[in-house]
């Protein structure tokens, strides 16, 4: 029981100290209700009315997000907050990671969850292990959830960003008569990834590139004004054997503070052109440090009426030089007003090739 002072329509009320649920009016009004019984409350069924309430962008946002990935074949999951305080060894993060730092439970319920999580992926890990040792074929999994990491010298709550992680093993479909079965590989995961990204309004010159050397090889990070918004690869085997999964597992993880929720599921229509389209095909060699989305990026920087660029060839050879890569691309172009002649696309062209040469030091290819 509580003891309670009433004077007049005010009542006072001593709160105990082991009853540390109770913090302010609403915990009270509860707990009378509680022990009235909520059943023996009577309500006027004379009355109705209805609450609207808005759905906030973000979460509007993640929900769009949601159906769309299920609508490809993704499972959506729910994993426990927590995490064994060892899945940052076993994930190899490095000490200086903020997600080797979790913050640990005064009180957890067990000792494999006695920190709270930082990333989505050991959580996503164990329900590909599950789902494996019973026999499923494929997986195709995904959560969407906020995930906790310790500010600066761990003093004060922790930062809760939402993250996007998903995960893909085993087969890559199921099986068919027409099509031989196979497994899921790295361009599944990277075209899913991709799609997502422009979905949720990431810009054009979203770069792509290899992870810290320190990492493995099969890392990578999407990069938007040097500010990496994504990442994406192949678990080491190491890694999953630590998890109890056999087999391959790809995974990308996406940081949705990145992309602003009113850009999500934008679609920009153009009036179809009349006109003819002119191509153009490129061959060009780059340093071994140069991507194919460094190039990319300085070609539609420096074009006017370009329509689409297509890598369709990448070449690493002795014939090169050392370190030197050769990639050939189709240059697309088209325009509403008219029909474009040869010299104005060689005007083009020329710029491309300047700009390539001046940022990138990128060169035609001549052989």
């Amino acid at each position: 029981g509580l003891d309670t002072v009433v004077s007049g329509k005010d009542i006072a009320v001593s709160i105990p100290t082991f009853r540390r649920d109770l913090r302010e009016e609403v915990d009270l009004i509860e707990e009378a209700a509680r022990v009235y019984g909520y059943d023996d409350i009577g309500g006027d069924e004379d009355r109705h009315s209805s609450i609207f309430a808005e759905i906030a962008p973000i979460d509007r946002r993640n929900e769009e997000l949601c159906d769309r990935l299920s609508a490809r074949g993704f499972a959506e999951v729910v994993t426990t907050s927590f995490m064994d305080p060892g899945d940052p060894l076993r994930l190899e993060w490095r000490a200086d990671d903020p997600r080797s730092r979790p913050v640990v439970l005064a009180n957890p319920l067990t000792a494999a969850q006695s920190v709270l999580r930082t990333s989505l992926l050991p959580g996503l890990l164990r329900v590909v292990e599950r789902n494996a040792a019973a026999g499923v074929e494929g997986a195709r999994i995904f959560e969407i959830d906020k995930v906790f990491l310790p500010r600066g010298e761990g003093e004060g709550l922790p930062e809760e960003p939402t993250r996007l992680t998903a995960l893909f093993s085993r087969k890559a479909g199921p099986m068919q008569w027409h099509d031989k079965q196979r497994d899921t590989d790295f361009f599944d995961m990277k075209g899913e990834a991709e799609s997502i990204i422009e979905w949720l309004g990431g810009p054009a010159e979203t770069g792509f590139e290899r992870s810290a050397a320190d990492e493995p090889a099969y890392f990578f990070n999407w990069l938007s004004k040097n500010r990496i918004v994504g990442s994406c690869g192949l678990l080491p085997g190491r890694i999953c054997a630590r998890f109890g999964i056999d087999d391959q597992v790809f995974f990308f993880d996406m940081d949705m503070e990145a992309f602003s929720p009113g850009m999500a599921g934008r679609t920009v229509f153009a009036r179809i052109s009349q006109f003819p389209a002119v191509k153009r095909d490129l061959s060009v060699t780059a340093g071994g440090t140069v991507s194919w989305a460094d190039i990319r990026n300085v070609v539609r920087k420096r074009t006017k009426h370009l329509e689409s660029v297509r890598l369709f060839d990448y070449y690493r050879g002795d014939r090169l030089g050392e370190g030197r890569r050769g990639y050939t691309f189709r240059l697309t172009f088209r325009s509403s007003e008219g029909t474009l002649d040869d010299a104005t696309v060689d005007m083009v062209i020329d710029k491309v090739l300047t700009g390539l040469q001046e940022e990138l030091q990128v060169t035609l290819r001549t052989e």
